[in-house]
């Protein structure tokens, strides 16, 4: 089978760690890599925002390391940013993404930055205006902005910002369950309408109280049901989430797809499982 991920904190712990795809017990490695026959994976560079510890010097490090280890991988790589502290308030530091084949921009993460807030630090504070100069700078690179943790606030300006895609790389249903790091049916219409993406994310807080791979269901027949066919993906946040039970790693993906089928049909769990990020990416 195919699988296309939008979300894992991998690059940024194998950095930490010293380590690469061979040698390593993440959830992202290359022995399990090997279970798909088309992989391509999201890798986003991590920035946490409550401290703005890290920055733009750590993302070009980082990212050297991970150009360096990438050929341990046996899938294909996508590069993200997640939290707009990795840029350091300086808008021409999004050029070197661009340049540097970034294909998502997250504004936020749990926190604050110079760019936006995280909904867990305050949903209703917006953009600054140097994070609406960021969304139309990242609008002309085609870089897509990611408004997975950001606030909701700030989500409506990503929107008034650009007319073009934009993706929750992993982001479940907040009418399904009520979390805020999950999005409204209002964001999910919109991300529909611009042909955008919805990661389907395993984030047990995200899920249920009692969160089982049932509740994933319900939240891909939720988007579902308000047109989400052609939009529906997975990012499951390997590496960077706690797993909830019966989640071993990579192996879940092929018992998920066998979920997906029996629930709804093989096509719509090809499309969720890879064949809608691949056509937005254009890798098909």
């Amino acid at each position: 089978m195919n699988y296309f991920d939008l979300h894992c904190d991998t690059a940024t712990c194998l950095y930490d760690d010293g380590e690469d795809f061979e040698n390593t017990d993440k959830i992202v490695n290359a022995r399990d890599a090997r279970l798909f026959d088309k992989y391509f994976q999201t890798f986003a560079f991590w920035f946490d925002d409550r401290t703005n510890i890290r920055g733009f010097d750590y993302l070009k490090k980082a990212l050297g390391y991970f150009l360096d280890i990438k050929r341990t991988f046996p899938g294909k790589c996508v590069l993200a940013v997640e939290g707009g502290a990795g840029i350091d308030g300086n808008l021409d530091n999004l050029f070197f993404l661009k340049e540097n084949g970034f294909s998502f921009f997250g504004l936020s993460w749990n926190g604050e930055n110079a760019l936006a807030s995280g909904n867990a630090f305050s949903p209703s504070e917006g953009l600054s205006s140097l994070g609406k100069e960021a969304v139309r700078i990242l609008d002309s690179l085609d870089i897509v902005p990611d408004i997975s943790h950001l606030s909701d606030a700030g989500v409506f300006d990503v929107f008034s910002q650009t007319k073009k895609r934009v993706v929750a790389t992993h982001s479940c249903c907040r009418s399904v369950y009520p979390s805020m790091r999950n999005i409204t049916d209002e964001m999910i219409k919109e991300i529909i309408e611009r042909k955008g993406l919805i990661g389907l994310n395993l984030y047990p807080k995200a899920l249920s109280d009692d969160p089982k791979s049932e509740d994933l269901l319900r939240h891909a027949e939720h988007i579902l049901s308000l047109g989400g066919e052609d939009c529906l993906a997975l990012g499951c946040d390997w590496d960077g989430t706690s797993l909830f039970e019966g989640v071993s790693g990579l192996t879940f993906v092929q018992e998920l797809f066998e979920m997906l089928k029996n629930t709804f049909s093989k096509e719509i769990a090809e499309k969720i499982v890879y064949d809608n990020a691949a056509e937005f990416l254009e890798v098909f």
